[in-house]
């Protein structure tokens, strides 16, 4: 018995020591490899001495993959006073709504969302909808976005993308691109496992192995309704309601999918519940495309097997859905819209 023991503390000292070396050796390979990815993207992205949002997206940035307007978003242009027959609708998200991956501007959902509504129009309204995605942004991020910058464009409507990770911290900009801030809190395991990059080289690559071996990413997003992030998150989105609703600005909220929730057929979707009740209980108007995407699961919605980025098929779908959607809030076509353009 004694025996025993003394091999399985052998056998636990051995992995703990080779957990070290493989965590330290990680550490050193991940400190000296050129960070291209993140390099390429840092000049597109400003800093701002705003501890609200620590960055937005660098004003007439241009690369042959994303072009950013004279006013820092990633939309055509337009001008900054709004026009007596304008109807403008202001996009707030993260890199799913920027239209990360898609590299055509005409092909992502906030300008799709404009062809459709100004193609289908038969008054002298023009809509104007505004992709004021940047990547990296919670919905903290998003909620001062909107009062300190979107405000300032006097918008009719605000559209909110919400992505399944709006709850993470803040991120920031450096030199290397965008980095997620970390929180000073009290020294927990299980938070300094989550950081362990040998953990997560084990995790992802564990993942890819699933992905080719079997096409199937495990549902893990039921689980971050129990972070305290998620909480914060959606009284973020409840301040965004309040705020528009004080300023007689319609306001919606659009739920995303990810690919682990539609690739797996048993794969419930707790997340877009939960944000369900809590938007019911708080009235707030909202679009969850979880059920669009899952009609189209057999489709290329996604980038990338594991990702959380629309393919151009997922933009179209997500714009058609959203234009369905919007009629009845704004009364398209109808006495409301004259009414709040004045005509």
């Amino acid at each position: 018995m004694r025996r025993h023991s003394k091999s399985i503390l052998l056998l636990f000292f051995i992995l703990i020591i080779l957990f070290i070396l493989s965590e330290f050796s990680l550490r050193v390979i991940n400190h000296y490899r050129p960070k291209t990815f993140d390099k390429a993207f840092g000049p597109m992205f400003k800093e701002v001495n705003n501890p609200n949002l620590n960055y937005i997206l660098n004003p007439s940035y241009k690369s042959n993959l994303y072009i950013i307007n004279s006013k820092g978003f990633r939309s055509r242009e337009f001008t900054f006073e709004k026009g007596d027959n304008i109807f403008r609708i202001m996009i707030l998200g993260d890199s799913v709504t920027f239209g990360m991956g898609v590299y055509n501007t005409d092909k992502i959902y906030p300008n799709i969302l404009e062809d459709i509504m100004n193609n289908t129009s038969d008054t002298n309204i023009k809509f104007e909808v505004i992709n004021a995605g940047v990547p990296g942004y919670n919905a903290i991020q998003e909620l001062n976005f909107l009062k300190d910058i979107a405000m300032q464009y006097k918008p009719d409507m605000i559209i909110l993308g919400i992505c399944l990770n709006d709850w993470e911290t803040v991120s920031t900009i450096t030199g290397e691109g965008i980095v997620v801030d970390g929180v000073a809190e009290s020294f927990s395991i299980k938070k300094s496992l989550k950081k362990s990059l040998f953990i997560n080289f084990v995790w992802i690559n564990g993942k890819n192995l699933l992905h080719k071996l079997f096409d199937y990413e495990p549902n893990l997003t039921n689980s971050i309704v129990n972070d305290r992030g998620w909480g914060k998150m959606e009284m973020a989105i409840k301040e965004m309601n309040d705020f528009t609703k004080a300023n007689n600005i319609d306001f919606l909220s659009v739920i995303f999918p990810v690919r682990s929730q539609i690739s797996n057929p048993k794969a419930e979707n707790r997340p877009q519940e939960d944000l369900k009740l809590f938007f019911g209980a708080n009235e707030i108007y909202f679009l969850d495309l979880f059920q669009t995407f899952s009609q189209n699961a057999e489709k290329d919605l996604f980038m990338d097997k594991a990702g959380v980025h629309f393919s151009e098929f997922g933009h179209r779908i997500t714009a058609e859905t959203l234009y369905e959607k919007i009629l009845p809030i704004i009364g398209y076509n109808r006495l409301s819209i004259r009414k709040k353009l004045g005509s």
